[in-house]
């Protein structure tokens, strides 16, 4: 039986591969270091990185600067990590591009186990534009707000 199960798991790899290579939103797999197993085409394009750049990489280069260790689980064990706190409570996060321009990102996590420990896949949509509009509505508010001339 369990023969049968990894033979299973062996043959729809394959087909799982294939499938997030579909998908829209880019996908991260990666070990319980934090360490990036697999980057989708998706991930490629939103993040300026090709997967052999990537592969081996803690996923705190992707952060800005100031939170890059955040993501280093021997320095930030448990939940003082910042993958801990994402997969807690899901939101968005700030995403550094290959070529240095920051997007906002929309972040959900699930754990996998694996044969070797655990491991985490990341969904990943870019929500810059609703973020800038957000902001751009916010201070409008404000400015609407405290105003004291009719408008």
């Amino acid at each position: 039986m369990e023969r049968l199960s990894r033979s299973l798991a062996g043959d729809m790899l394959p087909l799982l591969s294939a499938a997030l290579e579909q998908v829209d939103s880019g996908v991260i797999v990666f070990d319980g270091q934090n360490r990036i197993v697999y980057f989708n085409k998706a991930m490629e394009a939103l993040s300026g990185w090709s997967r052999d750049e990537v592969a081996g990489r803690n996923l705190g280069f992707l952060a800005p600067e100031v939170m890059r260790e955040r993501y280093d689980s021997d320095l930030h064990p448990g939940s003082a990590n910042r993958v801990r706190e994402l997969a807690s409570q899901p939101r968005d996060v700030q995403m550094v591009r290959k070529d240095g321009q920051t997007r906002w990102i929309s972040v959900a996590l699930a754990r996998t186990p694996a044969v070797d420990g655990q491991l985490h896949m990341a969904f990943i949509r870019d929500v810059t534009t609703r973020r800038q509009r957000q902001e751009r509505e916010r201070l409008l508010s404000l400015g609407f707000d405290e105003t004291q001339s009719a408008v």
